[in-house]
């Protein structure tokens, strides 16, 4: 089929792509499945730069933050700021390569991708090409606890903001799977798509890791593959190799990180048994390393790790290396379930140093629980075929149109479908306006991002067949009214109260209906609702008094009562009751003191947006 007639699939990364082997594999699986396959990462260079990386056609775009760096023309500023400049200034070189190739169907990568992605979509919406969006997901952002925390707020902001709008989203394990969907209640899980090597790459002539670095077969070579990062826990297997005389380590890795590392290793006394070599290409590295005796992973504790399947656990079990992995949860449930190695103790550098020579020790018996069925399995064929079934039934299949309900909070979706007339599995909710939702939904938009409102026309149009407003809405008017209504959206108001879900930690905005309040209402609540705050402050504060009284009185008969335990217990059961009665209304005014406190809060958010969306 002529490169003119293929379906396009762009993918994007916020990375200069060598070395991330995910986004590599990826692009060439589309080329596998017969589509055209185009990567858009970020360069070195001042200009953008087509090339070739790994057989597969890549675009560089400049990197204006470092770009600024370099000429000193980048100020230092809060954490957050220069993450969300990183972004942004991203997302509009992202797009003009975007939009030159034309794709048929985008496919973005990890935190800032997710971004980029979203951006670049509704930009090409607005110019009248909307096409699918996959965004793969290849961290438990929440869990990311070693980064800045406002770098990490902003991920997740762009992940509350953005994630439901992908027509699929896929991820790196199960756990992660289950953790997103709980988060962002999703209607359906990722599809789990595992960092897998391809199956059976490795071939008897080619290069191997023990004759390039000049070892005998007898002498025992452990190996680490990957970015060196101190959250994989490198400087413990470092440790780890130092108190084992017999054993070489190769970092088949390269970066500031690892030149630490051999510092350290120098001052360990581990500078002759300790090999570095910059990556290969990553349909070579299974071949490369099958020589090595054992594979390592020391992952630390923390939540992001806690769900890792790191794609070295694939590549150790396609060369057929037995492994020794940190105790992390995932990666400790997949060795020992298939019993393919040994789990040490996170961080502890005598448990890893047993560990290693347990491997050693019966290292025939590992090998051996790696079987082809396994490796099978856990192969990239399989992993693919996932992808490619992905992107046809996103190309190949029309997507029937469904209605969006547009409401200002969690609702009882069963319930106003039932109103509206409409099966439930025809019904999405969704959010436009200029505060992100705080309740889960299909679909939420900000319509005052730049480039965001047009392309926002224009994908309703291509998914939604109607929409639903509740009462006197704030958006779709005007314009954007008579756009959707001539691009064949039917357009429905209803009156009828909508019910509430029951669960009220499915939405913090369940007190109220943000929308449709009028500024004078809202006002007047807001002051109703600070007399009550008062109120119940001055009560709880009153209570209090009477606990401390109680617990005095409490003290004073303990100690009056000459010995006499009976009479000691029968007072003391006496107060005790008083003292539970108290607690209990205690905790009765808290929780409603709490209440009033949020509800004070969400009211305070209303004043801020007023009926026409302006803010206040």
């Amino acid at each position: 089929m002529s490169d003119l007639v293929r379906p396009h699939i762009v993918s994007l990364v916020m990375n200069g792509v060598v070395g991330d082997s995910r986004v590599l594999k990826t692009a060439k699986a589309a080329e596998a499945a017969g589509y055209r396959a185009t990567l858009v990462g970020t360069g070195t260079s001042k200009d953008t730069v087509s090339t070739k990386i790994e057989g597969v056609n890549v675009v560089l775009v400049p990197n204006l933050i470092q770009i600024l760096k370099a000429e000193k023309n980048w100020t230092s500023h809060k954490v957050h700021s220069r993450a969300w400049a990183y972004a942004e200034s991203a997302l509009t070189l992202y797009y003009e390569q975007i939009e030159k190739l034309k794709p048929d169907l985008v496919h973005s990568h990890d935190m800032f991708g997710l971004r980029v992605g979203a951006g670049c979509i509704r930009r090409l919406a607005a110019n009248g090409k909307v096409v699918p969006w996959v965004h793969d997901l290849h961290e438990y952002v929440c869990g990311l606890t070693h980064i800045a925390e406002d770098f990490r707020a902003l991920c997740e902001e762009y992940e509350r903001r953005y994630l439901t709008q992908a027509d699929h989203l896929i991820t790196v394990s199960d756990a992660l799977a289950l953790k997103v969907s709980e988060i962002h209640k999703l209607k359906q899980l990722p599809t789990v798509v595992f960092n897998a090597p391809w199956e059976n790459s490795e071939t008897e002539n080619a290069p191997d890791i023990r004759s390039d670095l000049g070892l005998a077969p007898s002498t025992h070579l452990a190996i680490y593959i990957g970015g060196a990062k101190k959250e994989r826990g490198c400087e413990t297997l470092l440790r780890a190799i130092a108190t084992r005389p017999n054993v070489h380590l190769c970092f088949l890795s390269q970066g500031n990180y690892v030149d630490e590392l051999a510092l350290l290793a120098k001052k360990l006394g581990l500078k002759e048994r300790l090999h570095i070599r910059p990556y290969v290409a990553s349909d070579q590295v299974v071949s490369y390393i099958r020589t090595a005796t054992v594979g390592l992973h020391g992952l630390i504790h923390y939540p992001n790790g806690e769900v890792a399947m790191p794609n070295k656990l694939f590549e150790y079990m396609q060369a057929g290396i037995p492994v020794v992995v940190s105790d992390v949860a995932e990666m400790k449930k997949f060795v020992n379930a298939h019993s393919t190695g040994c789990v040490f103790e996170a961080e502890n550098a005598a448990s890893c140093a047993n560990a290693i020579q347990s491997v050693i020790n019966d290292r025939k018996f590992y090998a051996d629980n790696i079987t082809g069925d396994l490796k099978s399995e856990y192969s990239w064929q399989a992993q693919s075929r996932k992808l490619a079934k992905i992107y046809r039934n996103l190309l190949d299949q029309a997507q029937s149109k469904r209605a969006l309900l547009l409401y200002p909070g969690a609702v009882d979706v069963s319930a106003v479908m039932h109103i509206a007339g409409i099966e439930i599995a025809e019904i999405d909710t969704g959010w436009v306006g200029p505060a992100s939702p705080d309740w889960s939904c299909d679909f939420y938009a900000d319509p005052t991002v730049p480039g965001d409102k047009s392309g926002l026309l224009s994908l309703i149009a291509s998914k939604y067949h109607t929409i639903i407003t509740y009462g006197p809405s704030e958006w779709p008017v005007g314009l954007d009214h008579a756009a959707l209504s001539d691009a064949g959206v039917k357009l429905e108001q209803l009156n009828h109260p909508l019910p509430r879900v029951a669960d009220p930690n499915l939405s913090r905005f369940h007190m109220v209906e943000k929308a449709y309040l009028s500024l004078d209402s809202r006002q007047l609540l807001q002051t109703g609702m600070q007399e009550k705050l008062n109120t119940q402050t001055v009560n709880l504060s009153d209570v209090t008094g009477r606990l401390k009284a109680i617990r005095n009185d409490v003290a004073l008969i303990s100690k009056n009562t000459d010995g006499k335990k009976s009479a000691r217990a029968k007072a003391q059961t006496a107060f005790a009751r008083r003292f539970k009665g108290a607690r209990k209304q205690l905790k009765t005014l808290r929780g409603k003191l709490h209440a009033t406190r949020v509800g004070a809060r969400i009211l305070r958010l209303l004043r801020r947006t007023s009926i026409t969306g302006g803010k206040g």
